[in-house]
């Protein structure tokens, strides 16, 4: 199966097996890192031994930030493009989705930004490469998470990413609330609020994309509880 468009347009995103991310992403990314210097160390190797998952404190939200930002935003990159095509209709239904209207968007748990970041920012280059059309699209995101210092990040990305977007007719709008998954009274209030931010949206769409680590906590603790 093949997507709507055909990568062949987009080399520079997919050349000999190879990912890469737009290269506005690569540049806020990089700038950001620079900025809270910790560029150096994104650099350089992973370390082996820490726990890069991500978490409620600073460090733990910097250390994904700085090692793990740019895999988490190629995961989202891959499943746009499915350059080999093994995704069925989701990159077709995503660009359907994603064509032009208002769209309603929740983002749990959002992180950084990695996934919006890369969702909507490949829509984008798609549209700057004319591998796509390029029709106006309203996007609304209600985003949540458990880190201030993410919910932080999330914030300045998007303001920098933002005039890009609107080059290429993508308006974006955001706001950021706290959110905790463990904690079922958080989740009704965040579903509360983006149900409430939404102003007429034509689709809704739920983003989630940031939580590959914890997963792997919660399959272990339900396999040694015999849960699975």
């Amino acid at each position: 199966m093949t997507s709507i468009f055909s990568t062949l347009k987009i080399p520079h995103l997919w050349s000999e097996d190879v990912l890469k991310l737009p290269s506005e992403i690569i540049k806020i990314y990089s700038n950001y890192l620079k900025t809270i210097g910790r560029y150096d160390e994104a650099i350089k190797s992973s370390p082996k031994d820490s726990d890069l998952i991500g978490g409620p404190s600073e460090e733990a939200t910097m250390l994904h930030f700085t090692h793990r930002f740019a895999s988490s935003a190629v995961r989202i990159e891959y499943l746009v493009l499915d350059p080999k095509g093994r995704l069925g209709n989701i990159p077709d239904d995503l660009f359907i989705t994603l064509c032009d209207g208002e769209i309603s968007i929740l983002d749990i748990p959002c992180g950084t930004g990695a996934g919006i970041i890369s969702l909507i920012g490949t829509i984008a280059e798609l549209r700057e490469k004319k591998a796509i059309v390029s029709l106006p699209l309203l996007l609304n995101v209600t985003a949540g998470d458990i880190s201030a210092t993410a919910l932080q990040i999330y914030n300045e990305l998007l303001n920098q990413i933002k005039p890009w977007l609107s080059q290429q007719g993508i308006h974006l709008s955001w706001n950021m609330h706290h959110w905790d998954a463990a904690n079922t009274g958080t989740t009704s209030a965040i579903v509360d609020q983006w149900f409430k931010e939404s102003k007429s949206p034509e689709e809704y769409l739920v983003l989630i994309a940031a939580f590959s680590g914890e997963a792997a906590k919660i399959s272990i603790y339900m396999k040694d509880h015999s849960i699975i």
